[in-house]
This record gives C-alpha cells, sequence and structure tokens, in this order.
C-alpha cells in the first residue's frame, strides 16, 4: 500500500511538475514565485528513469554556483535579517565552498524509498561529474542528506519535496575550473541521467565578497 501511494505520488509530480516544482509550497500559486525562487529553478534541471512504463527515479538537480550564492546571502539575510557581521560569515562560508568545490543540491524521489540512498557508501545509484569529452570523471567527495523536517530548508532550496530526499554534492573544483561545461551523470541499474551545466569559470564573481 505505501508503495503504491509512493508511485501515485511520483505520477503526480511528474505530470505537474517541470524544473523541480514537487517542492514548491501551497500557497505558491496565491502568492507566486520570489526572485531568489526564480533564478534557484532556473539553475534547476529535471529528469526522470523508467522501467516497465513506471518512474523509478525522478531526479531535481540544481547547479549551486556563484550566481545562486550571491543571491541565497541575500535571501538569508533578508528572510533573517541579517546582521553585517552575519552576512559577512555566511559570505565568507560560501566563498571558501566555491573556490574549493562544484556543488549541486540533488532532490530524488524512487519508487522504492530503498532506492533513495544516494548518501551510503554503497549506493544504488553511482554520481560522477565529467567533462563534455568523457575523459575527465569524477567521484564526488562528500554527499550530504537534507532533514526533509525543517520546513524553512524549503524555502531556500525549492526543489525539496515531501515525496523525496534531498542531497547537497561536492566534487573538487581544481579538476575543473578550465571546463566550459559541467556533465553530471546519475548512473545505475535502471539507466543514466545526464545533466550539462555551465562551468564556473564563466560565471561572475560574488560580489558580496568584497567583505571586510
Amino acid at each position: 500500500m505505501k508503495r503504491n501511494l509512493l508511485a501515485c505520488g511520483l505520477l503526480i509530480l511528474a505530470a505537474c511538475s517541470k524544473g523541480g516544482d514537487g517542492g514548491r509550497h501551497f500557497f505558491d500559486p496565491i502568492r507566486g514565485e520570489s526572485p531568489y525562487e526564480s533564478l534557484y529553478r532556473s539553475q534547476t534541471q529535471e529528469r526522470s528513469v523508467s522501467s516497465n512504463f513506471d518512474i523509478v527515479l525522478q531526479a531535481n538537480v540544481t547547479h549551486w554556483n556563484a550566481r545562486l550564492r550571491e543571491a541565497y546571502v541575500e535571501e538569508m539575510t533578508r528572510s533573517f535579517r541579517l546582521s553585517e557581521s552575519e552576512q559577512n560569515a555566511l559570505a565568507l562560508e560560501q566563498l571558501a565552498e566555491e573556490e574549493s568545490y562544484v556543488v549541486f543540491i540533488l532532490t530524488a524521489m524512487t519508487r522504492d524509498a530503498r532506492l533513495n540512498d544516494f548518501h551510503r557508501p554503497n549506493s544504488s545509484w553511482r554520481l560522477s561529474l565529467e567533462d563534455e569529452s568523457g575523459d575527465l570523471r569524477v567521484s564526488p567527495t562528500r554527499i550530504e542528506r537534507f532533514s526533509s523536517r525543517e520546513e524553512s530548508q524549503r524555502h531556500f532550496f525549492p526543489s525539496m519535496s515531501r515525496f523525496g530526499e534531498t542531497y547537497r554534492i561536492q566534487f573538487p573544483k581544481y579538476e575543473f575550473k578550465e571546463v566550459d561545461h559541467l556533465i553530471l551523470y546519475i548512473s545505475g541499474p535502471y539507466g543514466s541521467l545526464r545533466y550539462s551545466f555551465q562551468g564556473d569559470q564563466s560565471a561572475p564573481s560574488l560580489r558580496f565578497l568584497e567583505v571586510q
């Protein structure tokens, strides 16, 4: 019964959502998207894997790039009325990660909850980041699962969904500093998903990082 309900949820999300709409709030149609949410969704791509006409995996991937980091700091500052020192601390935290890692936010919804195990060493899926040629292929250095119980996170990560799990995925950035396009693959026994994003070297610098 539980599996059937989950499968129905996936089908509803696949039919009604695009660009990660599965994480939207109930009142979104009334209030409309904020500029931050619109930017977040513009950096998000959605793919799905099917088996025997049934969706096995629906995965929304967001490139947590320099532009989105800047918007995140501004949105955090606005939402929580951060002081200047708090804003600077958050900006420096984002800078440290931006300089060292290529980061993606993955929201995964699976037919079988046991398949939603990206954070486990023996996961059912393999994640890899590649260049366009496929000659460069790197595995994540860290996969962190978010807590779905923290409602405030859904504001800052709109792709989050109660039907699935959300993860923060880090890859070493030094490998990709001269790469024009980042190709993220999610591979497993049911098939592979391919996501293509602009490389970070062409992204604007973070103006909020000019902190004292």
